[in-house]
């Protein structure tokens, strides 16, 4: 009983931790969440305003999960996803609903000349998705038409399964999503 008391204990603090990260190194207008940090909560040099695509699909989610929790206001929350989503939505560049890998995280802008990531993408929208039902209204609208912009027959190129993305200056990657992976998200989705 101890020890469950103690393991229970130290899940709840390391799922604060979790949900904390996507809090503090997401950006309060645009709702991006950087790529990574250090442990001492600054941004890495190289990546200080790099925000990645997959880690705003988790963050999305994580607000939903704070929300339950109480770590967050709902209030609070709602409106962290519903900025998030209108950003998405409106400014974050896509080509056929695909989002670039790596992105700026005040601006949105592709960063490091990355790929438009299949994968990625698929992150993102489940966050969207995740946040959309979560929080209702107009978050779900938004969720609902940052779906609707994706072109999953674009991403397969011709081919039966789906590329693992696209440059613009060189067109499609070559590697395709034909094995057991994450993919089963993209293919779900």
């Amino acid at each position: 009983d101890v020890l469950d008391r103690k393991q229970a204990s130290f899940l709840d603090d390391l799922e604060r931790r979790c949900f904390r990260y996507f809090v503090e190194q997401s950006d309060p207008k645009t709702g991006l969440v950087l790529d990574r940090a250090r442990v001492d909560g600054g941004a890495v040099e190289r990546s200080r305003s790099v925000a990645s695509i997959a880690a705003t699909g988790f963050g999305l989610t994580a607000l939903c999960i704070g929300a339950e929790h109480r770590w967050i206001p709902r209030g609070e929350a709602a409106a962290r996803a519903t900025a998030a989503l209108h950003f998405i939505a409106g400014r974050l560049p896509n080509i056929h609903g695909w989002f670039f890998h790596f992105v700026h995280v005040e601006t949105g802008q592709r960063m490091w000349n990355c790929e438009l990531s299949s994968i990625d993408t698929a992150l993102l929208l489940a966050g969207v998705l995740t946040a959309g039902v979560y929080f209702r209204g107009d978050a779900q609208k938004l969720a609902s038409n940052i779906y609707d912009l994706v072109d999953f027959r674009w991403m397969q190129n011709g081919e039966v399964t789906l590329s693992h993305g696209f440059r613009p200056e060189t067109g499609f990657l070559r590697s395709r999503w034909d094995k057991f992976s994450e993919c089963m998200l993209l293919y779900a989705l």
